[in-house]
């Protein structure tokens, strides 16, 4: 089971620039009688089904709370720890794609992890794995 933050392991841009140098060192390795007698179609078909990215899509409809509640969370504050009363509510959202991509973290964003801890992530990423487990692609 994944335990990091989501959103929060390669960027996009590296993940983007792989699957493009993948695909260029591939072709770059063909054989030139292979192009030439290889039916484009299929040589197409092999090239997108073996470098496209399966993009999460959430089926926010059938989202479901497992729990919620009142969670009390230390958070650092200029040199002293504050106690804090925050709402806590752990989703299961089933969805269809790559699940790996939830690691991805986009070219801008603002991060606020400090709100969370790993108890929220392991809940987070176990839920989206079971659920992801009993979808059918």
């Amino acid at each position: 089971m994944r335990t990091s933050n989501p959103f929060s392991n390669r960027e996009v841009r590296e993940v983007l620039e792989g699957c493009r140098q993948g695909l260029k060192n591939e072709i770059d390795g063909f054989d030139k009688n292979y192009i030439l007698n290889v039916s484009l179609h299929d040589l197409a078909e092999h090239l997108i089904s073996k470098y496209k990215l399966d993009v999460p899509i959430l089926q926010e409809d059938q989202k479901q709370v497992i729990s919620e509640g009142e969670v009390v969370r230390e958070i650092p504050d200029y040199g002293e720890i504050r106690q804090v009363k925050m709402q806590s509510i752990t989703m299961a959202i089933p969805f269809i794609g790559d699940p790996n991509l939830f690691g991805i973290r986009p070219s801008s964003f603002y991060s606020s992890w400090w709100l969370l801890d790993k108890p929220w992530v392991t809940n987070y990423t176990y839920h989206l794995q079971r659920q992801m487990a009993n979808t059918k692609l």
